[in-house]
């Protein structure tokens, strides 16, 4: 690999994620956006960063509330704690997923305008409550789902390797993830992103923190924009 490729997730969650996504993708960076579907900025710097032939992804959201009144916990099937112990057993893996599942992969390619491929917020996708369903949406659709294969990425590692065994190899492409150790120093940041295996990288960096102002109830909020900033000192 001779240039870092990333993915950028929560593609319209704030104009300011949007925004550090064009960043990467004019210095020839990013090979993908994943997009919450309904987001409310989906549309700011869309074709601006369309334009740089980038893939899209639907990032598929069970555990966010798109409500600004509602905070990051509440979701339209419950807490965030209660949705992973639920989904982690399978009790909601019912009908009323698949539909979901449906709705925002169809909403993504009717307003971004096309769809390569499939993740999720908080790696929902890969849950065992919904990795069927999710893997049946994204056949239909042509598409591959996105495993983040990262064994530094410790906390979702498990449902890495159940993904992996779960799914044929041309269900799933996969991809690394920047996590904490990695922005520590440049050296070890150039290491993921240049990584040996030529794998794409997710990301969460943010031109600045507009998530109050826009009443955006997001948990890294600032870790964005460090993680923004480290990027650009490790690579520009």
């Amino acid at each position: 690999m001779t240039k870092p490729l990333f993915i950028v997730d929560d593609w319209g969650m704030s104009p300011a994620i949007n925004e550090a996504a064009l960043f990467l993708a004019q210095q020839g960076w990013l090979y993908g956006i994943s997009v919450i579907a309904r987001s409310r900025f989906y549309a700011h710097q869309l074709q601006e960063v369309l334009a740089c032939d980038v893939k899209v992804g639907c990032h598929l959201n069970l555990t966010f509330d798109l409500n600004p009144a509602l905070p990051e916990s509440s979701t339209w099937l419950g807490t965030t704690q209660q949705i992973a112990k639920a989904l982690g057993t399978g009790l909601f893996f019912n009908q009323k997923i698949s539909i979901e599942i449906n709705q925002q992969v169809d909403w993504v390619r009717k307003h971004i305008g096309r769809l390569d491929y499939l993740d999720g917020h908080h790696h929902i996708h890969l849950y065992p409550g919904v990795l069927k369903a999710s893997q049946a949406v994204a056949a239909y659709n042509q598409i591959p789902l996105r495993v983040v294969t990262d064994s530094s990425f410790k906390s979702n590692y498990g449902l890495a390797l159940w993904a992996k065994w779960a799914l044929k190899k041309s269900d799933y492409f996969e991809c690394l993830y920047l996590n904490q150790n990695d922005i520590e120093t440049d050296r070890n940041l150039r290491a993921k992103a240049l990584n040996t295996q030529e794998l794409p990288v997710a990301v969460h960096p943010a031109t600045r923190n507009d998530f109050a102002e826009n009443k955006v109830a997001d948990l890294l909020s600032a870790d964005r924009v460090i993680q923004f900033e480290k990027i650009k000192s490790a690579l520009l």
